[in-house]
């Protein structure tokens, strides 16, 4: 009878956890529509952009140019991107 008792103990626990663990899924699926339904009336879109700017000049960064020195020998050269 104890052991009994002990499993059904356990499978009570196990089931409760479940349940528990049951809402939160269904919370986080449904998100979504939860919003909608809260706040659909007075919900609007928030966009924004950015850019990388050179600390000492303040303009905008960009992919790096062929580069030359006095002479007219490259410095530098720009590298393609790969994707």
């Amino acid at each position: 009878m104890l052991l009994s008792k002990k499993n059904l103990k356990r499978a009570n626990n196990l089931l409760g956890t479940l349940v528990t663990s049951n809402k939160e899924l269904i919370k986080t699926l449904s998100l979504g529509e939860l919003l909608r339904a809260d706040y659909g009336g007075g919900v609007c879109l928030i966009s924004g952009s950015y850019m990388f700017v050179e600390a000492g000049t303040g303009r905008p960064l960009r992919y790096p140019e062929t580069q030359a020195n006095e002479s007219g020998g490259t410095v530098q050269t720009a590298r393609k991107r790969r994707c």
